[in-house]
């Protein structure tokens, strides 16, 4: 089965979500990811096959994504961030390629 958005996370801004984890999973997606007011969240031992490269950020921060296997467009992950709140996420022993 493949879904429409692999992670769509919303939390508030005056309550955001806070020290999520996912690991050791496999998907198949249409669009990668959507996160709107977290606070520490981890991606971990993950592949993910997607239709597209895009991550949204909208005032997230200590995100982490830990021996995530990529396989989208263009074989790279394209960050858009936004949001006073809003930090680059890491990237830790990740691997990129195309699909």
């Amino acid at each position: 089965m493949i879904s429409l958005l692999f992670i769509d996370l919303n939390g508030i801004s005056e309550t955001p979500a806070e020290n999520c984890l996912i690991e050791n999973l496999m998907g198949k997606t249409d669009k990668l990811i959507r996160m709107t007011d977290v606070k520490g969240f981890t991606l971990k031992n993950i592949t993910i096959q997607s239709k597209d490269s895009t991550v949204l950020i909208d005032d997230g921060r200590n995100i982490l994504f830990e021996q995530v296997h990529f396989q989208i467009p263009g074989g790279k992950v394209k960050i858009k961030t936004q949001g006073d709140l809003a930090k680059e996420p890491q990237f830790v022993r990740c691997l990129m390629k195309e699909y």
